[in-house]
């Protein structure tokens, strides 16, 4: 049997819960984040989006690879539009 590994990001804002990252049960959540830009370095990599009024970017401290099952330290940063 396989297992599934995964990463699910929400974002509450005002009360109001976005899928930002990843597959979530759609009861869990008022809507999705939308993704506006990425970019992938040597070092990190970066997501940037909007849930509802406020602009979100997700900084992983490490690149993202497919192949690594170690988990990355990352660090949210959420700022009003």
């Amino acid at each position: 049997m396989c297992q599934i590994l995964g990463w699910s990001v929400l974002v509450r804002v005002d009360g109001l819960t976005y899928s930002f990252l990843g597959s979530v049960a759609s009861n869990l959540v008022n809507g999705t984040a939308n993704s506006t830009s990425f970019g992938i370095g040597p070092a990190n990599t970066l997501l940037f989006g909007h849930a509802g009024p406020m602009q979100v970017n997700l900084t992983f401290f490490s690149p993202i690879e497919v192949r690594s099952r170690s988990s990355a330290i990352f660090d949210v940063y959420i700022s009003n539009i």
